[in-house]
C-alpha cells in the first residue's frame, strides 16, 4: 500500500471519529507512458509529464529496446523523478500496468513505430501494449511530431524534402491511427489532452477552489488538506494556502508543501 493511500486511510478514520462529513477522494489517475528510439520533442514531451505528475497523475514508463539506448533510464528519472516505475523490454509484457493504465501515452510516436500500428503490427513490447489498449477501448494519446513529415522540426532539420508519394504515405500512417482511435497532439500539448481524456481539468478547478476557501468558522466544518491539493496548488503556480484552526493537514501534504515551495499560514 502507497504511503498516501495510508495517510488517507488513517486520515478518513479520524475524520469519522470526530463525527466530521468524509471528503470525496478521487481515485488516482494512472498513465502508462510508452517510448520507442524517437529523439524528436523528447525534451517538450517530458516536459509534460513532468506536468502531469505534478498534477497527481502516477506514471509507469515502458522503455524499448532502442528507448534504452537513446533516452535510458537515467535520463528518465532525472527529468520525472528517481522513484519512476520504469518497464523494460527484457521485462515480461507489464500487462497489469497497462490493465491499471486510465490512459496510455506515446510521447514521441516515431515514422517505424506509426508505420507498424497503421498496418496491425504487434511485433514489440510497444506496439502490442499500444494495440492491446485499442481493443480494450483505452484512450491513446500520442504526440506526432516525430511521424508528421510536414512537422516544422524535421523540415528544419532538413528532412522535409520527401517526394510527394513518400510525405502522403507517412501522412496516411497518421490517418489511419487516429482511424483507429490514436490522438495525435502536438508534443506541447500532450498534458493537456491527457487530462481531458482523464476528466481532470474540473477536479483541478474544484480542487484550487477548496483549498483556497476562507478558513471555515469553529462548528461549520473542516478541511482535510492532502497531497494532492498542495500538488494541484504548486502546478498553478500558487504559493501561499492559508490554513483554518479546524482545517486538518496530513503529514504528507506539509512534506509536499516543503518540496513544492507551497507556504502554509
Amino acid at each position: 500500500m502507497e504511503r498516501e493511500d495510508i495517510i488517507r486511510l488513517v486520515t478518513e478514520e479520524v475524520m469519522r471519529r470526530l463525527g466530521t462529513p468524509q471528503p470525496v477522494q478521487p481515485a488516482v489517475k494512472q498513465a502508462l507512458a510508452l517510448f520507442t528510439g524517437g529523439a524528436l520533442g523528447l525534451e517538450d514531451a517530458l516536459a509534460q509529464l513532468a506536468q502531469l505528475q505534478n498534477q497527481g497523475v502516477r506514471l509507469t514508463v515502458v522503455l524499448s529496446k532502442a528507448a534504452e539506448t537513446v533516452i535510458g533510464a537515467e535520463r528518465l528519472r532525472k527529468a520525472l523523478g528517481m522513484e519512476l516505475d520504469i518497464r523494460l523490454a527484457t521485462d515480461s509484457l507489464p500487462k497489469q500496468d497497462l490493465k491499471a493504465a486510465d490512459v496510455v501515452l506515446i510521447p514521441v510516436l516515431t515514422q517505424n513505430t506509426a508505420a507498424k500500428l497503421a498496418r496491425t503490427l504487434a511485433d514489440t513490447t510497444v506496439t502490442t501494449l499500444v494495440m492491446q489498449a485499442l481493443l480494450m477501448g483505452k484512450p491513446v494519446i500520442a504526440a506526432r511530431n516525430a511521424a508528421d513529415p510536414k512537422d516544422p522540426w524535421r523540415v528544419q532539420g532538413g528532412m522535409g524534402a520527401a517526394r510527394p508519394t513518400l510525405t502522403r504515405v507517412l501522412q496516411d500512417n497518421l490517418k489511419t491511427l487516429e482511424s483507429y482511435g490514436v490522438a495525435l497532439v502536438d508534443a506541447g500539448t500532450l498534458a493537456a489532452e491527457a487530462m481531458q481524456q482523464l476528466g481532470l481539468n474540473g477536479i483541478m478547478t474544484q480542487a484550487k477552489e477548496t483549498a483556497q476557501k476562507p478558513s471555515l468558522p469553529k462548528g461549520q466544518g473542516r478541511r482535510v488538506i492532502d497531497a494532492a491539493m498542495i500538488q494541484v496548488l504548486a502546478a498553478q503556480g500558487e504559493t501561499i494556502l492559508t490554513v483554518g484552526p479546524q482545517d486538518l493537514v496530513t503529514p504528507l501534504a506539509r512534506d509536499v508543501a516543503r518540496e513544492c515551495g507551497v507556504d502554509l499560514r
